[in-house]
């Protein structure tokens, strides 16, 4: 058992925690559990490391499924192209996010059609339950 900590600052708030994880675990099934609070954002003050741990990987694997779902639905929409350093991952240029005061992710995504928006948001309360993510 190799036991790693480090530093990470999600992409969905401002907070930042530090993480631990055993590293001997196959990088599809290693849990990442924070172990300790550096800054709360406004959203989530308050939290302890526990709370936050559920929060911070509630709200990162929302906005992580609704991109994969949407390029499932439509993968000429995202095509898929080469990453820097290697690998490759679909383009999301297209989308833009945010999540508001609620945590309610809202999400616009340029050059849609209705219909393909209506898809988007009805696998979006399929995955997550109504009101959870919000298609624009």
């Amino acid at each position: 058992m190799k036991i790693r900590t480090q530093r990470w600052r999600p992409d969905t708030c401002d907070c930042i925690v530090e993480l631990t994880y055993d590293l001997d675990e196959p990088d599809d099934t290693r849990t990442h559990t924070v172990t300790n609070v550096i800054r709360a954002c406004q959203a989530h003050v308050g939290m302890n490391a526990s709370q936050l741990n559920t929060v911070l990987f509630d709200e990162n694997r929302r906005k992580n499924r609704l991109h994969g779902r949407a390029a499932e639905l439509y993968p000429a929409l995202f095509p898929l192209m080469d990453e820097p350093g290697g690998g490759r991952g679909y383009d999301f240029s297209r989308i833009s996010w945010s999540y508001d005061a609620t945590r309610t992710l809202r999400v616009t995504i340029q050059g849609i059609t209705a219909p393909q928006r209506n898809a988007i948001q009805r696998a979006a309360d399929q995955l997550f339950g109504t009101g959870k993510v919000v298609i624009s």
